[in-house]
């Protein structure tokens, strides 16, 4: 498996910049004899409400002599060159809406491969540049100055629709063509004098340089590389120029794909990470909280088009902050931190305990499974809403980050009340949800007990040693146990016992499949109840798991004998978006835990 900057992969991440939003994926399309083939597509990074994105947007390839011609490809973060017999295109990001295009050899050009939907238009401006519009994407802007521009563009009256067409940059006077591609969202007009090429590429590279500066620690060296990698998918992810009026810089899932939104957990993750600079740590924490609603709910997932706010995901904060003061100490996190995210963490606090506490019994509810991130775990298998032991640990921790919140910024009697009502849950934990063996679930109301064998169950795990020895043992030792929950060949922890009814690694997300932040979770909430050696025996196989498949938050290879026309979970993936932040966070932290437990 590679997992370098120096050749990044772009089946699987795309070449792409935090500052500019069009971006270059590769898909494996076969041709008339059966043999795949890297095809190169610039694309654009926009979300929908629903899910799907178009991702072949326009297709790029060298041309000579009026041939186009095969290549191969290298990618790094900042200089994407295509490699051809007759010369290379090299590519690289202007500003926030350009990407430049220049060939290194004479008689080289660029061929651009375009096709449209009903009411798309391509059209000739007749002034030496052409334009595409595109239903939710915006407009396209072609220019090859000092060369030629040549294309095939025609409307298609009977199908309201321009024809697939082709844009050719062909050299001028000095052999080479040097052009460029501009976007904008409506109205778009040449984009004014634009830096030069290497200024481009120099500007990016030092861009990717000092955002790895946040990542500044050690991991073992068969690590090292994945490191790096882990830190682009990142860095690639955190949008710092979006479309609209933010309020903050986000960090999306992925660039490309059904999911090109801030989703609302991931800040503990990207803060939990990024432990090296408490300063950025901290802004992960607040990123998503500008976007409330006006009882406190953060969404689900956001973007610059829209917030869903349909459900939303675990308060996880608390645990990214107990995180942080472990490592530092508690004066490292200082008055202006607890000044920022104090109320948006009250507020978020409120927001559970009033409109997720429906009988009213102090015990926080779901009434969506996608609100545990845990979208068809088992545990929701009767029906909703439910009462969880996971939603109580995760709203223990924030109660406990709350009061030392308060403390900190003089609010005594706030600090007081906190923590008594944080000891209070912690009672209520386990003397409502703990049989004597395990954690259960039960139905809201009628308090019907829900026992099935999801990893959630355990999840209390990240209280660490607050919990009974009694308690982290048990779960310890179920974990631990190959039969359940564990596989070192498999990368971690199962999120479903295999001795379960339900376990699948193939029909749902949260069946059975090895996720990425179950290993996260239970990797570090093992190592704080001093169960140390699982703890890196898990983050262990999950490290060199990633070695082997990638950044990928779980396995997508499905046997065919456990594919199933009715999952949820896709079978296919769009090109560029099997490798993302959140398990570039998760790897990060836990190849960071290995090193400094070595």
């Amino acid at each position: 498996m590679n997992l370098s900057v120096k050749k990044l992969e772009l089946t699987r991440i795309p070449f792409a910049s935090r500052s500019n939003y069009l971006a270059f994926v590769a898909d494996m399309p076969k041709d008339e004899f059966g043999v795949e083939g890297e095809t190169i597509y610039l694309t654009f990074t926009y979300g929908m409400s629903s899910g799907i994105t178009r991702w072949d947007i326009i297709k790029v390839e060298p041309i000579y002599n009026g041939q186009v011609l095969p290549y191969t490809y290298t990618a790094t973060p900042s200089l994407l060159v295509i490699e051809s017999t007759r010369g290379n295109i090299e590519i690289c990001f202007e500003g926030k809406d350009n990407v430049l295009f220049r060939t290194t050899a004479e008689g080289l050009g660029i061929h651009f491969s375009l096709k449209f939907m009903p009411h798309e238009l391509f059209l000739d401006r007749l002034d030496g540049t052409v334009y595409t519009s595109l239903k939710n994407i915006g407009e396209f802007l072609f220019e090859n100055p000092g060369g030629k521009l040549e294309h095939n563009g025609m409307w298609i009256g009977p199908m309201m629709q321009s024809r697939p067409c082709y844009v050719n940059y062909l050299p001028g006077p000095s052999g080479r063509v040097e052009g460029y591609i501009h976007h904008a969202q409506s109205g778009v007009n040449r984009p004014g004098k634009l830096a030069p090429f290497d200024e481009c590429v120099s500007k990016t590279k030092k861009d990717f340089e000092e955002f790895c500066k946040i990542y500044d620690f050690d991991v073992s060296e068969k690590y090292q590389e994945a490191k790096m990698l882990a830190i682009y998918a990142i860095w690639q992810c955190y949008i710092i120029v979006p479309l609209g009026d933010f309020p903050a810089n986000v960090m999306y899932m992925m660039r490309v794909g059904m999911l090109v939104r801030a989703m609302g957990w991931h800040t503990t993750y990207q803060a939990v990470a990024a432990a090296g600079n408490i300063d950025q740590a901290i802004e992960y924490l607040y990123s998503n909280t500008p976007f409330m609603d006006e009882y406190g709910q953060i969404p689900d997932g956001l973007n610059d088009t829209f917030s869903d706010m349909h459900c939303t995901k675990p308060p996880f904060q608390g645990f990214a902050w107990e995180y942080l003061e472990k490592r530092y100490g508690p004066d490292k996190i200082t008055k202006a931190h607890c000044e920022k995210l104090f109320e948006p963490m009250k507020r978020w606090v409120n927001w559970w305990r009033t409109f997720r506490d429906i009988d009213g019994n102090g015990i926080i509810d779901y009434v969506h499974a996608d609100e545990s991130g845990w979208d068809d775990s088992s545990i929701f298998s009767k029906g909703m809403p439910i009462e969880t032991p996971d939603s109580s640990a995760f709203l223990i921790l924030m109660l406990e980050m709350l009061s030392k919140m308060a403390r900190k910024l003089g609010r005594d009697n706030e600090a007081d009340a906190y923590m008594a009502d944080a000891k209070k849950m912690l009672d209520d934990l386990i003397k409502i949800f703990w049989n004597g063996e395990k954690f259960v679930c039960r139905m809201v109301g009628t308090h019907e007990v829900i026992d099935f064998e999801s990893i959630a169950m355990y999840q209390p795990i990240i209280l660490g040693k607050r919990l009974p020895q009694e308690i982290i043992d048990k779960i310890a030792a179920k974990l631990e146990d190959p039969a359940s929950f564990f596989s070192e060949k498999d990368g971690g922890l199962y999120s479903e016992s295999q001795k379960s009814p339900y376990f699948s690694i193939g029909t749902a997300f949260m069946m059975g499949r090895m996720l990425a932040p179950v290993q996260f979770m239970m990797a570090l909430g093992l190592y704080n109840a001093g169960k140390k050696d699982l703890a890196l025996k898990i983050a262990r196989a999950f490290c060199d798991w990633t070695m082997e498949k990638g950044l990928t938050v779980m396995e997508v290879e499905i046997p065919e004998s456990e594919k199933d026309p009715l999952s949820i979970v896709p079978q296919s993936f769009v090109p560029g978006c099997g490798w993302i932040s959140w398990s570039g966070a998760i790897f990060l932290s836990l190849a960071r835990l290995l090193k400094e437990a070595a």
